[in-house]
């Protein structure tokens, strides 16, 4: 699991994670507010193994501010922040 990042970053309304799947069935992208809570979880399945895979993410319900993204596959997470914009 390497070069996580999402795109546009700040963003609006949406959102696109990217990451590199070197040995993967399927993974766990979880959005938490900046205080800690769980806002959203998405379970994805069905990656491509050895190149990158996108997921695109509406957050129209998100309200604008700082959010942390966390992507969770087989024992190995990643974390990056993300910025909503009005």
């Amino acid at each position: 699991l390497n070069n996580f990042f999402n795109y546009p970053n700040p963003f609006q309304n949406n959102t696109v994670f990217k990451f590199y799947i070197a040995e993967a069935n399927n993974l766990t992208i979880k959005i938490y507010s900046i205080a800690g809570f769980l806002i959203d979880e998405m379970y994805l399945d069905g990656l491509i193994n050895n190149q990158f895979n996108e997921y695109s993410y509406n957050a129209e319900n998100l309200l604008p501010g700082l959010y942390i993204a966390e992507l969770k596959s087989n024992n190995t997470s990643k974390i990056i922040k993300l910025l909503k914009s009005k």
